[in-house]
């Protein structure tokens, strides 16, 4: 058939079923003429199965009618090359791949690991104008642009998005779209490559940090309810969101053992708390069913991030403090390390990795290093 003049075409009658052009053993690229419009299209055989495949180019509207055989025949060579160097069939948009790293995420670890990556997507993907470009029309000024916006986006507080925020909150998107490029639903990733490499230096060592009577200040100002869980914070190095959702199950009263079923990074882990720690829990846990909450509010409900951020910074300011309960974390972990505890040992009790540890806390291991030398320098 006969589709690469503009006369040609004019000539074809109107119908549903597309007039189609052998491009090569198994490739065609088609062209549907309907009453109301035209529009290109290309199919695949696979020699292998036998199936067939097919694909929308669009209508290529904005191009001159006597350039848009070339322009079709361009994007049908790209498809049929994609798809026949084993590439998917079919066409994804920045959206479906998106949602295809999300449910492959749940389907490894589960909805709870999955959710803050679902509250990014639909607060920085859904809805934007890079969510419908298909990956294969991807461009760098596209990346380029979404970068941009999301880098002058206010944050929940109003305040500029910092460094280490839009690197954290650009992760989601960069690891869809390497997702789509491994499983060969686009040829190449140049167009995200470099534009959505983080910004280095953005994680810089952690200088925030509260002392044990600054600690003990925070306790005794925070309100009744509250005192409990900072009191756990300032013992055992948590996160506050693994420590909210804390059962008494979790914690086993005759060995002193608490476990952490599920954590930031997914997997859980085990405790052994000294004697002064188990009181804590031994505390909290007595007269209550497995299932019930270790640490909640009087009310019974969960301490959750919007429910403890104000009393803690209440208490913060009494205390004539600038915290966040995540500086309990820190101010932990500083102590540890800087006592002598070996990163690995640190790195398994508070849920992270020895990279993290080492990257935010190495240069606290050098007084504990200088120690060690100088007991090998008096032998």
């Amino acid at each position: 058939m006969k589709l690469d003049t503009v006369a040609a075409r004019a000539r074809l009658e109107p119908r549903n079923e597309p007039y189609w052009m052998r491009l090569a053993s198994g490739q065609h690229l088609g062209y549907r003429k309907g009453t109301k419009g035209a529009a290109w299209m290309a199919k695949w055989r696979d020699p292998a199965s036998g199936q067939r495949h097919q694909t929308g180019l669009g209508d290529f509207a904005g191009t001159p009618p006597a350039q848009q055989f070339d322009a079709a025949k361009k994007a049908a060579e790209q498809w049929l090359q994609h798809v026949t160097k084993g590439g998917t069939p079919q066409i994804l948009t920045v959206d479906d791949a998106c949602k295809r790293y999300a449910d492959k995420v749940e389907r490894e670890r589960g909805a709870k690991a999955t959710a803050d990556i679902r509250r990014r997507l639909a607060q920085f993907i859904t809805g934007q104008p890079i969510a419908k470009i298909e990956l294969d029309k991807l461009k760098p000024q596209h990346i380029r642009h979404w970068r941009e916006w999301l880098q002058d986006l206010p944050t929940v507080r109003n305040t500029q998005r910092s460094d280490s925020s839009l690197n954290r909150d650009m992760t989601v998107l960069r690891a869809a779209l390497n997702l789509a490029f491994a499983e060969h639903c686009v040829m190449s990733d140049a167009a995200w490559r470099s534009t959505l490499k983080p910004i280095g230096g953005a994680d810089k060592a952690r200088t925030a940090y509260l002392d044990i009577h600054q600690r003990r200040a925070l306790i005794d100002a925070a309100q009744p309810d509250l005192q409990p869980f900072l009191r756990v914070l300032c013992a055992i190095p948590l996160r506050p969101g693994a420590l909210a959702a804390l059962t008494a199950r979790d914690y086993d009263k005759r060995l002193k053992v608490l476990t952490i079923p599920q954590d930031k990074a997914g997997a859980g882990r085990k405790i052994q708390l000294p004697a002064s720690t188990a009181a804590l829990f031994d505390a909290a846990a007595k007269g209550k069913l497995p299932g019930a909450l270790l640490f909640h509010r009087s009310d019974g409900a969960p301490w959750i991030k919007d429910s403890y951020k104000h009393p803690f910074a209440k208490a913060a300011a009494a205390a004539g403090l600038s915290a966040t309960a995540y500086t309990l974390r820190h101010s932990t972990i500083t102590d540890l390390v800087s006592n002598g505890v070996d990163t690995l040992t640190v790195a398994r009790i508070a849920g992270t990795s020895v990279l993290m540890i080492d990257r935010h806390y190495g240069h606290l291991t050098g007084a504990a290093a200088a120690a060690a030398l100088d007991k090998l320098a008096s032998m």
